[in-house]
């Protein structure tokens, strides 16, 4: 299958989502907890809410290990205050997605870092189910529209060793 959001132009076509939601799956079926290593160059809270009902169903089963995300500084006015007040504890968050994201964060589940330096325009996902190591990239974003809406591709990243794996998880 490619990856590219099912943009009709192949045939065994997947989603980003579909790719979290295959590797969410994976985990609940060995029983195995799940890191979500992330770095996009945008982040937007919509991303997160499209992930929210398997992330919730991981943390419940006690599966959700750690949501890492490393982005830059553009987003939405909105995903900045929903970051800003994770660290600052200034507003109390009610939504029910908004209220997880919370929960993670007081757990030390979800963190998060803003690239200030330069330009950031990394597309990385790192998945790690136990002890193995999945590492994808491309052209998608962490938001609503890089997960399912635009045409974007992502490939596995493969025949890294365990030493070359291991620099990819320091990263974060």
């Amino acid at each position: 299958f490619i990856v590219n959001n099912k943009a009709g132009i192949l045939p065994h076509e997947k989603s980003v989502l579909d790719v979290f939601r295959d590797r969410i799956k994976r985990a609940i079926e060995k029983n195995q907890q799940i890191s979500f290593r992330i770095a996009v160059g945008f982040f937007f809270f919509e991303g997160f809410q499209r992930l929210y009902p398997e992330l919730k169903e991981l943390y419940e089963k006690g599966l959700l290990r750690e949501f890492k995300l490393v982005m830059g500084p553009e987003t939405r006015k909105t995903t900045k205050e929903i970051l800003e007040a994770l660290k600052n504890d200034a507003i109390v968050l009610d939504d029910e997605t908004l209220s997880f994201i919370k929960k993670l964060y007081d757990e030390k589940k979800f963190d998060f870092r803003i690239f200030l330096g330069r330009n950031f325009h990394i597309k990385l996902y790192l998945f790690e189910i136990g002890n193995e190591v999945e590492i994808w990239a491309g052209s998608a974003n962490l938001t609503e529209a890089g997960l399912g809406e635009n045409i974007e591709l992502i490939v596995p990243v493969v025949a890294l060793t365990f030493e070359d794996k291991d620099l990819y998880r320091r990263f974060f």
